[in-house]
């Protein structure tokens, strides 16, 4: 029988009352699972479009991300996010407006994605084992993100085609968060 008891920060915050409000909300405490869903063409004319799909609060934990595509031939794909393209201003947080459809980040999630993919399944965009850590897919997505606040708006997911398609194909999104 071993001699240790450890805890994760959730259940040592539960049993002791002084590191109560350390624990973000959508971490460990019971939430609201979501789903968003998206699907469209990717275009075979040679361009390298932006393909948004989903849109998700920037305060939600993402617990799943999945994608698939079909048909794309050729093209590499990489997850990205972005910002909406209306950010509402007012908030403490609130990006400027300046800042309206640019690119968060096309790393923070699968990258390079290329290869034959016949549609049937969904795989993950989370990317390799250490991308992100298992730490950061504890994080709100704005953390995941790399912003330094919450910007409280909802941010864009969807891809980001690194290499022009050759033929049209089609790529969906599918996001699981909690809230």
């Amino acid at each position: 029988m071993s001699s240790f008891n450890i805890k994760s920060r959730v259940l040592a915050a539960r049993d002791t009352t002084a590191i109560k409000g350390l624990i973000s909300p959508n971490e460990g405490s019971p939430g609201v699972l979501r789903e968003a869903v998206g699907a469209d063409q990717i275009p075979a004319d040679g361009a390298k479009p932006n393909v948004r799909l989903v849109s998700i609060p920037s305060c939600a934990r993402i617990s799943d991300i999945e994608y698939a595509k079909e048909t794309t031939g050729t093209s590499a794909l990489d997850v990205t996010a972005w910002y909406p393209t209306d950010i509402p201003q007012g908030g403490a947080n609130a990006p400027a407006a300046s800042l309206e459809t640019t690119t968060i980040s096309s790393s923070a999630f699968a990258t390079n994605i290329t290869g034959v993919d016949p549609g049937l399944g969904w795989t993950s965009a989370f990317g390799l084992a250490a991308t992100p850590t298992l730490q950061a897919r504890t994080q709100p997505l704005w953390q995941l993100l790399g912003l330094s606040s919450d910007p409280g708006i909802d941010i864009d997911l969807g891809f980001s085609v690194r290499t022009a398609a050759a033929e049209a194909g089609y790529v969906g999104m599918r996001v699981k968060y909690v809230l």
